[in-house]
């Protein structure tokens, strides 16, 4: 995955490639029309579109329901990968690190 934030605006833009995860291709970070993208301190929410889920929510927060940590300053990731394309909802458990 590559993330770029625009410094004036906070926007994120970049792309990702899932490899061995069945139901997940490659993508884009896209906004989101209801404005529920962020990064925030450890908190991350981003709207994907996909080549085979189609629209994909990233999301990780300590303070969210799903009780993931969120980004580390270890330069980790630790959330969930929500997808509700064509065929069926699916939800990864994901743990990032670069």
């Amino acid at each position: 995955m590559t993330l770029i934030q625009d410094d004036s605006t906070g926007a994120l833009t970049g792309s990702y490639v899932v490899t061995d995860l069945p139901g997940l291709g490659t993508g884009t970070l896209i906004p989101d029309p209801l404005g529920d993208n962020i990064v925030s301190g450890s908190s991350l929410q981003q709207r994907m579109t996909d080549s085979i889920a189609g629209r994909v929510t990233m999301v990780g927060s300590p303070l969210n329901s799903f009780g993931t940590a969120g980004v580390g300053l270890d330069r980790t990731f630790q959330g969930n990968i929500l997808a509700q394309g064509s065929t069926a909802a699916i939800q990864y458990s994901v743990n990032m690190s670069h």
